[in-house]
């Protein structure tokens, strides 16, 4: 696999993981399987990002970085009562609000780099 496909690969996951993120409690309850669903979710975007935001080329812009770069570092910054084994209680923390809110703006701020992406996997498809 090329450079450039791992980078659209991880890019793609990348996006799974911060729809989820934008999703509701219930909903985010139900695509993570109900199981250790505040944990995934924040390994999930925390990963991708680094990954994306450490990229060795320069697929992304700055701008973009910077705004995947905002929503990691408050996603780390998760406290302790976000991220019990309860996960419908701890999906329902206060804190989670604002990281949907922050999820649903990076979805728009990414727009380009998701139309790039779409791109790339479209142009990839045999023609026929």
């Amino acid at each position: 696999m090329s450079l450039e496909e791992s980078f659209h690969n991880c890019f793609l996951y990348f996006m799974k993981a911060i729809d989820v993120l934008s999703l509701d409690a219930l909903e985010q309850c139900d695509a993570m399987g109900n199981f250790n669903v505040a944990w995934e979710i924040q390994h999930d975007v925390l990963d991708g990002g680094t990954s994306l935001i450490n990229w060795p080329n320069e697929y992304l812009s700055q701008p973009e970085k910077d705004a995947i770069a905002q929503v990691l570092r408050s996603i780390k910054e998760l406290p302790d009562g976000a991220l019990i084994d309860d996960h419908m209680r701890a999906m329902n923390h206060p804190y989670w609000t604002d990281l949907r809110l922050m999820a649903a703006h990076l979805r728009l701020q990414l727009d380009a780099a998701i139309q790039r992406n779409r791109d790339f996997f479209d142009n990839r498809r045999p023609q026929g």
